[in-house]
């Protein structure tokens, strides 16, 4: 069933276009997902603490769950995004619940200069995000993702807007782009996730080789009674205090 989200505002040829888009993602799935998790674990030699557990515990946060769903997760480095992919299901689970494969959201600059990697995005359901672009070209994107959420896909952000720079999660300056799709979206919940190398200090364009991840998942629905930009500000807030309180825990008995 889907949310009574409002995605009228996408034009008809995005709505086809995104469609299109999935259906080639789906289509080449066995290939680029297989070849990047196998680079990740054969060649730099990541693996991710407790991973059947993690999967399962996924699982069971979905199950029967039929409300739309967004990931937010911490940001250290420029990979997360695969790490997390990798984290949250095998190849025959996304091949089978497609719907569950996380659509991302890269800063448009930054990807978008090489044409391999925009190929790569393309097939990696991601959504070009211009941030501090024309607020035209922004909206479209926000309606973009508010039309796959009402389709009842998982769409994956990271809520600090950047890497933090300190290698912590900053309370105090953060995007609140994670607050204006949950309020653009009916009965939103929120998948956090904390993701963190066991030798990852601060930011850094990749984690070391042989890196080994601990990762944990817990969901909330941010909820606020203000209205316009404060409640905004309130629902980005709620997320970004969630990962600050899976951070503190991270760093209280994470390796014991």
């Amino acid at each position: 069933m889907k949310t009574s989200v409002e995605s009228s505002k996408l034009p008809q040829n995005m709505k086809l276009a995104l469609r299109l888009q999935k259906f080639i993602a789906w289509l080449t799935l066995p290939v680029w997902f297989v070849f990047s998790t196998a680079i990740m674990r054969l060649v730099y030699g990541y693996k991710i603490r407790n991973l059947k557990q993690f999967r399962r515990n996924f699982k069971r946060l979905l199950k029967n769950n039929r409300q739309p769903i967004l990931i937010c997760a911490n940001h250290l480095t420029k990979i997360d995004s695969l790490i997390i992919l990798w984290a949250l299901g095998s190849l025959g689970f996304y091949i089978r619940h497609f719907k569950k494969f996380a659509w991302n959201l890269p800063e448009k600059e930054r990807y978008f200069h090489s044409i391999w990697l925009r190929i790569f995005c393309y097939i990696g359901c991601c959504i070009p995000v211009s941030r501090g672009g024309d607020r035209k070209e922004v909206n479209q994107s926000l309606d973009k993702i508010l039309y796959l959420v009402a389709d009842q896909h998982l769409t994956m952000i990271f809520p600090e807007g950047k890497r933090g720079e300190k290698g912590r999660i900053d309370k105090t300056d953060y995007s609140y782009g994670v607050g204006r799709i949950i309020q653009r979206t009916p009965n939103c919940q929120v998948l956090c996730v904390y993701m963190r190398g066991r030798h990852q200090a601060q930011k850094s364009d990749f984690p070391i080789r042989g890196e080994e991840f601990y990762i944990e998942a817990k969901m909330i629905k941010p909820t606020s009674d203000l209205s316009g930009m404060r409640q905004i500000r309130a629902l980005s807030s709620e997320v970004i205090l969630s990962l600050s309180e899976m951070e503190s825990e991270y760093f209280d008995h994470c390796w014991e």
